[in-house]
């Protein structure tokens, strides 16, 4: 990594005081934060972003991330709506990661819709984000392999899936009828 400028090692430590301060503001504290991360202004006392997290502010380098995501998710509502509240606490805006921008806007603004024109809860926001989150299909069960005398059974469920025992059955059951015909 090349040497930083006399100019880069003011901007790190403008950007770590205003981190510091910043912590009850989470949007200086994204934008500073943001700022060591993209030009790897730590990169002469750290080898990573995560160990700069861990040794100046003794957070992880994963809440840091969290913190930068809510500052870019409220630079994207505030460009998107300009007259839209912005929030003072970054929960508010965590449950809104992970959704395609667009569902992001709509979400926020839905929950400010529920807040009566003011800065949403983060239970408001979450309410409106789950609504747009893909849901999670339910995976089938695993096969259930049963070794016996000369075999192996192997039942593999499916949506209809009544149980081991159950299925079993119902396989002796069509093997009786296909041995009688």
């Amino acid at each position: 990594m090349p040497a930083m400028t006399p100019t880069e090692k003011q901007e790190y430590q403008a950007c770590i005081e205003t981190v510091r301060r910043g912590m009850q503001s989470f949007l200086e504290a994204g934008e500073a934060l943001a700022r060591i991360r993209s030009k790897q202004l730590y990169r002469e006392q750290f080898p990573t972003f995560e160990a700069f997290a861990e040794t100046t502010f003794a957070l992880s380098g994963r809440r840091l991330h969290q913190i930068i995501e809510s500052f870019e998710l409220v630079r994207t509502l505030k460009s998107v709506s300009p007259n839209t509240p912005t929030p003072t606490v970054e929960g508010v805006v965590r449950p809104l990661a992970g959704l395609k921008p667009a569902d992001q806007v709509a979400s926020y603004l839905e929950a400010v819709a529920e807040a009566g024109g003011g800065v949403p809860t983060p239970g408001q926001v979450r309410k409106a984000a789950a609504s747009r989150r893909p849901r999670k299909s339910k995976k089938a069960p695993k096969p259930i392999r049963f070794r016996v005398p000369g075999a192996i059974v192997i039942v593999t469920p499916n949506k209809a899936y009544a149980g081991a025992e159950a299925a079993l059955y119902a396989a002796l059951d069509q093997l009786r009828k296909s041995e009688a015909a």
